[in-house]
């Protein structure tokens, strides 16, 4: 396949269609373990009608369209549709808070809501503020079309069996998604990802973890992250191979899923390891399809020697993150991996590790990672309405990830650090500026700083070191009840000490290291 080509995903869909239209594309697994299955051709003609009606329904070329859904052939089926008439996808966090979708909804100019009836309370909220104004909803599930509002089976339905229509004139280098990422500061930035980001996205997995027509990928990670998308879906598309998508992971219930199922491939993360160790250890734990598992995030020695000796894996390392869209280095499937080492760069990625001038660093000193830049094709385009942040990541030609680590002296890249203030929850990106944004709105707390601790499943919880005012009191319940109307639930803090002071620079900023240091981090 041409990386390098003008290719949209939708052009890329027909094309695998026309290769292997009778070939299972999907595999849903619902929530329930109930099956749907979707060839090649089912699929395609399922994206050609909901294309039809959304397009009928005022979504065309550049509209953008939240897109807030449960992981599922309807998710799907918009996401291509979508790509197909030109319109950018701006898919969100089912976690999302109010505040939260209203940024989202601001920050890339959408127009449209593409959501189920459980959510409609929560966008109701969202579009109180005065920065949101949303043309129409189209809601899967509900039964009649309130003022702005349209039930998704309808439209889908009511075109069955008109002409599909539609499809844009537009190539690669076109925006086909916007994906919200938190970074340093404290609101999210929109990463605006073309149908070249998508497709070799997919490519590259697919290369580096050799897959073909013949392999089954498991995808358990949810299609608003980078991770469901590029891991699952993409790469199984662009090897012309079946994804097996799964709607909720469940510890219990995933060596079923996999014997039922056959798959080869599949990412985990450090939850999935985790839960998987205490099952119930099970004479045929080693009977099973999967021979290539890539493996995103730390865990410890121990955890990966019990894993791969009790289930007969090999965990491969990779590292990655949306803005690169999305990896940057993996390690071998066979060979030396030089553990914990995160691998080598992608066959396509020039990684440097740099200081604060931008200059290489020597062997085995940690640094910032940069990665070349063609904006558009190898990292993101830029951040949706944000010329500053974009400049600020994308410099002379490189991608500047906030990321540290270091090469040894045989080019495996070792992870020093997450991006400045970063927490990582169950596979979930915190901002720790964010969280503490929310606390210091309180009427009450006068200061706060906010870091991550080591959580034996969840990687790390979110700890919150809070200043209350003078003759004042607050409870963890009281806290918690302010966060969750402003906060996903994942980004609550879980761990909170109250301080009289916290400890500052002489310019006034928080010093974080001695909060660590004292919750034993």
């Amino acid at each position: 396949m041409d990386i390098t080509g003008t290719a949209t995903i939708y052009d890329l869909l027909v094309e695998r269609t026309a290769e292997h239209a009778d070939m299972d594309y999907l595999v849903f697994v619902g929530a329930e373990s109930d099956t749907t299955n979707m060839t090649y051709q089912e699929f395609v003609e399922s994206v050609d009608r909901f294309a039809t009606g959304l397009h009928r329904e005022g979504i065309g070329q550049g509209s953008g369209v939240i897109l807030h859904m449960r992981t599922g052939l309807e998710f799907l089926s918009c996401w291509f549709a979508l790509a197909k008439i030109g319109a950018i996808s701006v898919p969100t966090n089912l976690a999302s808070a109010p505040p939260e979708l209203a940024h989202a909804i601001a920050k890339s100019n959408a127009e449209f809501v593409i959501t189920e009836t459980s959510f409609m309370e929560t966008f109701e909220l969202a579009t109180q503020s005065r920065d949101v104004q949303i043309r129409k909803f189209i809601v899967k599930g509900a039964e009649g079309g309130s003022a702005g509002t349209t039930p998704l089976d309808r439209i889908v339905e009511s075109h069955r069996d008109e002409q599909t229509s539609g499809q844009a004139d537009i190539d690669s280098t076109a925006v086909a998604e916007i994906l919200f990422t938190s970074g340093t500061t404290a609101l999210p930035k929109g990463a605006q990802l073309t149908h070249a980001n998508l497709i070799r996205a997919g490519y590259r997995v697919a290369h580096h973890y050799q897959l073909d027509h013949d392999d089954r990928v498991l995808s358990m990670l949810p299609l608003f992250h980078v991770g469901g998308q590029a891991m699952g879906v993409m790469c199984a598309l662009v090897a012309g191979s079946t994804c097996v998508l799964v709607e909720r992971y469940s510890a219990s219930s995933f060596w079923d899923q996999v014997k039922e199922h056959r798959p080869t491939f599949a990412m985990v993360v450090p939850t999935h390891v985790r839960t998987l160790l205490a099952q119930e250890a099970k004479p045929d734990d080693r009977d099973h399809t999967l021979s290539k598992v890539a493996f995103g995030l730390k865990i410890t020695d121990e955890e990966r020697s019990l894993f791969e000796d009790r289930f007969n894996i090999r965990l491969t390392y990779c590292y990655g993150q949306t803005e690169a869209i999305l990896l940057i280095a993996i390690a071998p499937l066979t060979g030396d991996r030089h553990w914990p080492a995160v691998g080598l760069p992608a066959f396509d990625r020039n990684v440097r590790v740099v200081d604060a001038d931008g200059e290489d660093v020597p062997v085995g000193e940690v640094g910032e990672v940069i990665v070349e830049a063609d904006p558009g094709r190898t990292v993101m385009l830029g951040y949706a309405n944000d010329p500053e942040a974009t400049e600020n990541t994308i410099r002379e030609g490189w991608l500047y990830t906030g990321d540290y680590a270091s090469f040894d002296s045989r080019g495996f890249l070792h992870f020093a650090d997450r991006k400045k203030d970063m927490i990582k929850r169950a596979g979930e990106n915190v901002s720790a500026l964010e969280v503490e944004t929310v606390l210091t709105a309180h009427p009450l707390i006068d200061d706060a700083a906010v870091i991550g601790i080591p959580d034996p499943i969840r990687d790390e919880a979110v700890k919150a070191f809070v200043v209350i005012s003078p003759g004042k009191s607050l409870s963890d319940e009281d806290i918690g009840e302010h966060c969750r109307k402003h906060l996903s639930a994942f980004k609550i803090p879980t761990v909170i000490e109250y301080r009289e002071s916290l400890p500052k620079t002489s310019i006034g900023k928080t010093i974080k290291q001695e909060l660590r240091q004292s919750a034993g981090n």
